[in-house]
């Protein structure tokens, strides 16, 4: 996904990214929205896991799968980043990830 203004990825730019990331593993045939239920939709936990090593890469946070499950909606699921992405401690050793177009995530 790319995001056409400069600055963090937040509130409906991170719920466009999850649903990105929804579109990309459930059938083609689903339509897939920020309501969508990931699993209602033709999910299950092996795509789950594809989905949230996806968002890991992309956002440089610590989302479990326990957190998909946990928010299976688009909307819930980037609330649930923020959140994440509100409380990480940076590691100093560690380079952070950006997300494609170089912007840091925030709410």
């Amino acid at each position: 996904m790319t995001v056409d203004r400069p600055g963090p990825v937040t509130g409906e730019d991170l719920v466009a990214l999850v649903v990105s990331a929804f579109r990309t593993h459930l059938p083609a045939e689903e339509p897939v929205d920020a309501d969508t239920d990931f699993f209602d939709a033709g999910g299950n936990s092996v795509t789950a896991a594809r989905v949230v090593a996806r968002l890991r890469h992309e956002l440089d946070v610590r989302l479990s799968i326990r957190d998909m499950f946990g928010n299976p909606t688009a909307r819930s699921l980037a609330e649930r980043l923020g959140r994440l992405s509100e409380s990480a401690t940076p590691d100093p050793g560690r380079r952070a990830r950006r997300p494609a177009d170089g912007r840091s995530i925030t709410r």
